[in-house]
C-alpha cells in the first residue's frame, strides 16, 4: 500500500513517430523500447506499444536511466527503414524524443 510519504521513483517516455519525407505522424506504427544500449544492439527490447492517432506512444513509470527506441517503417520503393532514437528518464518527469526516417 502506497501513502502519502512514498515518493514516485520513476518518469514517462513519450515517443512521437513523423514521416521525415512529408512530416506526417506514424500512426500504428511498433515502436520497441530497450533499457539500454546493450539491449538495443542485441535487439532485446523490453516493451512494444502501437502508436495512437497522433504518431505517439508513451511508456509509463519507467525508472531512471538512458532508454533506446526504434520504429521501421516501409518507404515509397518498398524497403524497411529503421528509426531510432534514445532519451534519459527523469523522476517524475516526462522526457520527449521524435523518430523519424
Amino acid at each position: 500500500m502506497m501513502t502519502s510519504c512514498q515518493k514516485n521513483k520513476t518518469g514517462d517516455l513519450v515517443i512521437n513517430v513523423v514521416d521525415g519525407l512529408n512530416n506526417s505522424v506514424g500512426t500504428g506504427k511498433t515502436v520497441y523500447l530497450y533499457n539500454s544500449l546493450t539491449d538495443y544492439d542485441n535487439s532485446a527490447y523490453s516493451k512494444t506499444a502501437s502508436t495512437d492517432a497522433n504518431g505517439q506512444v508513451t511508456f509509463k513509470t519507467l525508472e531512471p536511466g538512458t532508454y533506446y527506441a526504434d520504429c521501421d517503417w516501409t518507404n515509397n520503393l518498398g524497403m524497411t527503414i529503421t528509426s531510432s532514437g534514445s532519451g534519459t528518464v527523469e523522476i517524475k518527469k516526462v522526457t520527449t524524443i521524435t523518430l523519424a526516417p
